[in-house]
């Protein structure tokens, strides 16, 4: 700014302007990148409590598994469900039900929430007396528009 005798001191319109352009683009990079940081705090808050609630839901039908005796160990709708006497004497049936997004209950009650649609599959091995479970659970993230599916498996021996 050039200053000339008997001129008061100030900012003339185009530097006003170019403050306020300047000002405009670092705020909108700064506005893009908070909202980045903010859709990942969002993400984190649907996914994190998805491993532990599986790893609870699952570890419920490994125990029961275990306890089951393999002669009453049986599929009766195919691989979506296993029907299964544990060592106390109580049937248990463990299922799917609902669409899309399904429900894994255990004798009417609810193990899961969030399971994939048909994603819920035993397979039986007679031979070995061994179960493999897998399911894939769906979570829907509103407010972010999408869904994440994780999945998850494991194998358990039944004992004789």
């Amino acid at each position: 700014m050039t200053r000339f005798p008997g001129q008061r001191s100030g900012f003339t319109l185009l530097e006003m302007i170019m403050t306020i352009v300047i000002m405009g683009i670092f705020l909108s990079v700064g506005g893009k990148m908070t909202a980045g940081a903010y859709n990942s705090y969002i993400a984190n808050m649907y996914l994190t409590p998805l491993p532990s609630k599986a790893k609870a839901g699952m570890e419920l039908m490994v125990r029961e598994l275990r306890s089951a005796t393999a002669t009453s160990v049986s599929q009766p709708t195919g691989g979506g469900s296993l029907q299964f006497t544990n060592d106390q004497g109580t049937t248990v049936l463990i299922n799917q039900n609902g669409t899309p997004v399904t429900t894994v209950f255990r004798n009417s009650v609810a193990l899961l929430e969030n399971v994939q649609q048909s994603s819920l599959q035993f397979t039986w091995d007679n031979t070995r007396n061994f179960a493999t479970i897998r399911f894939t659970l769906q979570v829907v993230m509103s407010g972010l528009g999408g869904t994440v599916t994780v999945p998850f498996r494991t194998g358990v021996y039944v004992r004789n």
